[in-house]
């Protein structure tokens, strides 16, 4: 081991201290190490400051075995490296910003069939690259075709449908209708939920038939039935980050940062669960109300400004729920839905 060298964590490799214990997220191969807090400032501090020998000389053989170990973690994960000289290698500049006025729009749907070529019309202006239609109840083919058709007219982003199993959707002419739309247009992913075992078989058949259904749909056996099945936080279903991702969620709120959306009624909201809105779709512009401050307000709640979250070492990868929250009348609370226990 080169002990006359400094240890450098590559920059793609995300430092986060906790209440007893800091993580090391490597956005490169998407993994989470954890990590006692006592390392914490070697790691975050030391190795930048002092050569390897520098650092060990000043703790105890035990101490320094501790260190030594942990290092060779390092190594053998390809998280870091040995240098001659750390000024070599700056900090990454914590930055982030993006071309989209509005990045994602949520629009569920139930009993009412919104004007969707009016809002993807705004969303285009909105430059919005991403746009989630949640259907609680089965579509039909025709409803299907009907979006598509719509979406077809703008050439921004990607249109995801997630909707319950639907047996006549999945029959040999309706599966071969969908097949040929989505390879015309690679833009449109299915996310099929609801899918019982037996299901999965036969769909998994149909995948294997077109591949344009191998790619572009996802099966899930979840029940979705409605907008109080999101806002769960789970450390085994955080999302893979970016570099990107991690930026903005460290200055911005992961999950409602430039985050408009429609609820079943037709209601513009941050976000479907939420309990404030900004005027009805049918009478309401998209436009007027991402310029309302008071719209904005939450995308600034990074999770570092949250109860409980702050102290947490894995709120870099998580996106911090807003809508569901221990104290609805602060909106610094901690998430409701989060069953994760920083530190055990």
């Amino acid at each position: 081991m080169e002990y006359n060298k400094y240890m450098y964590i590559y920059p793609f490799c995300f430092i986060t201290d906790g209440r007893n214990q800091f993580s090391i997220y490597d956005s490169r191969k998407k993994k989470m190490h954890q990590f006692d807090m006592e390392l914490y400032d070697v790691v975050k501090n030391q190795f930048r400051q002092k050569r390897v020998n520098e650092i060990l000389s000043s703790f105890n053989n035990e101490d320094s075995e501790v260190i030594l170990s942990f290092i060779d973690f390092l190594l053998k994960n390809d998280i870091g490296c040995f240098v001659d000289n750390i000024d070599n290698f700056p900090l990454i500049n914590e930055y982030w910003d993006s071309p989209f006025k509005i990045k994602r729009c949520i629009a569920d749907v139930r009993d009412v069939w919104h004007n969707f070529d009016n809002i993807f019309s705004e969303l285009n202006k909105l430059l919005c690259p991403k746009i989630e239609i949640r259907s609680y109840r089965i579509l039909s083919l025709f409803e299907i075709k009907q979006l598509v058709e719509v979406f077809e007219k703008y050439d921004f982003g990607v249109l995801f449908l997630l909707m319950p199993y639907n047996e006549e959707l999945f029959n040999a002419d309706s599966s071969e209708t969908l097949s040929k739309m989505i390879h015309n247009d690679y833009r449109i992913i299915l996310n099929i939920t609801n899918v019982t075992d037996e299901q999965k078989i036969k769909l998994d058949k149909i995948k294997d038939q077109y591949s344009s259904l191998s790619y572009n749909m996802t099966l899930s056996s979840k029940r979705v039935l409605g907008k109080d099945d999101c806002g769960v936080i789970n450390y085994k279903n955080f999302h893979e980050m970016t570099i990107d991702d991690i930026m903005e969620n460290k200055k911005y709120n992961g999950c409602l940062n430039r985050l408009i959306s429609i609820d079943e009624n037709g209601m513009i909201k941050n976000c479907p669960s939420m309990l404030t809105d900004f005027g009805n779709i049918k009478t309401t512009s998209l436009i007027d109300v991402y310029q309302r401050e008071d719209f904005r307000k939450y995308w600034n709640i990074s999770n570092s400004m949250i109860e409980g979250c702050r102290e947490c070492e894995l709120r870099v990868v998580c996106l911090g729920c807003r809508a569901y929250l221990i104290d609805p009348d602060n909106i610094y609370s901690k998430p409701a839905k989060c069953n994760y226990n920083s530190g055990h």
